[in-house]
């Protein structure tokens, strides 16, 4: 074999040994940081950020020693807001809170009907605890992380958790006829009815308060609590809309 032939050996051996390697670091879990410590951003460097929420990240020190790297955290959900590009979700654990922006894979393009499915196949609910895996950015002051929908991971093996405003409203005919608990904010609260949103305020349910036993000044519910209102989720034909046919209220 002459030397052009030899070398051609050598770089391609070369090569197969790089993406080898490559393959294994791709397999390598990236570090396990508390909740606590990324929402702090370890402590130091703690910046005002200047991130587009789902976009690059702020300045380098916005985060601190996590600011743009690759980590996984643990806590239980509080919140879920869906946009057009993905959920944003709220998770707490030991008194801290940390945002994280989960991309829909058919956000480009997508229609209605292939986002409520990436979101069914998601399966979140309040109070599932979560692993999430993503990169550390700030973004209007805040540390968040950016992940993947593969990054987020239910562990919490109670399938009876409850859902969010946005979730329903997202989809309602998956919850029609279904008995159903919902976590929101109270709105307007009237003799036979009040209104349930989403922190935001873009979304609000109707909830029928003729099928509970318990009145209005029984209830003490204020406008702007959080709580968890349960019933059967129902589709109102003669006034055509979907309503929360109110079966029990806990607070939050």
């Amino acid at each position: 074999m002459d030397s052009v032939g030899k070398a051609v050996v050598v770089f391609s051996l070369l090569g197969v040994c790089g993406l080898y390697g490559l393959s294994l670091t791709s397999l390598v879990e990236p570090p396990f940081v508390p909740l606590e410590a990324v929402a702090s951003g370890g402590g130091r460097g703690w910046g005002s950020g200047g991130g587009s929420g789902g976009g690059s990240g702020g300045g380098s020190g916005g985060c601190g020693e996590y600011e743009g790297q690759l980590v996984r955290t643990r806590g239980v959900l509080t919140d879920l807001r869906t946009t057009a590009a993905g959920d944003l979700l709220t998770i707490k654990a030991n008194g801290s809170e940390l945002l994280v922006f989960v991309f829909l894979d058919s956000a480009v393009g997508a229609t209605a009907a292939s986002a409520r499915k990436e979101r069914e196949r998601l399966n979140l609910g309040y109070g599932d605890e979560v692993v999430v895996q993503g990169k550390v950015q700030s973004y209007r002051g805040r540390c968040e992380i950016v992940a993947e929908k593969v990054g987020c991971k239910n562990e919490t093996a109670n399938s009876s958790v409850s859902v969010f405003v946005s979730q329903v409203a997202e989809n309602p005919e998956e919850y029609e006829g279904r008995r159903v608990s919902v976590v929101g904010c109270v709105g307007n609260v009237y003799k036979n009815i009040f209104y349930l949103g989403d922190e935001k305020g873009k979304y609000l349910m109707r909830v029928n308060l003729k099928s509970f036993s318990i009145s209005r000044p029984e209830l003490k519910m204020q406008k702007g609590e959080k709580i968890i209102a349960e019933g059967v989720f129902a589709y109102n034909a003669e006034n055509l809309r979907y309503e929360l046919n109110l079966v029990s209220v806990s607070e939050i």
